[in-house]
């Protein structure tokens, strides 16, 4: 269950519920104002940041919970 909380200087990023995905899970946007925008490259299987500035964004994300590795 996640709660509102009020961000601070020392808040990086801000994590938002935008929605679900199209599997039906919750989905969020992972942003900051100074960074940018959390984004994943499926071409290099990495997550990287990269500032957008006033450009809207649909990059969302689910959590999955798989359990103990």
């Amino acid at each position: 269950m996640g709660a509102d909380c009020q961000p601070t200087k020392a808040t990086l990023f801000v994590i938002s519920r935008a929605g679900k995905d199209d599997k039906g899970r919750i989905s969020y946007s992972i942003f900051s104002d100074e960074y940018g925008v959390v984004q994943w490259s499926p071409s290099k299987k990495k997550i990287y940041v990269e500032f957008l500035g006033d450009a809207s964004t649909d990059i969302t994300f689910s959590l999955v919970d798989r359990g103990g590795v």
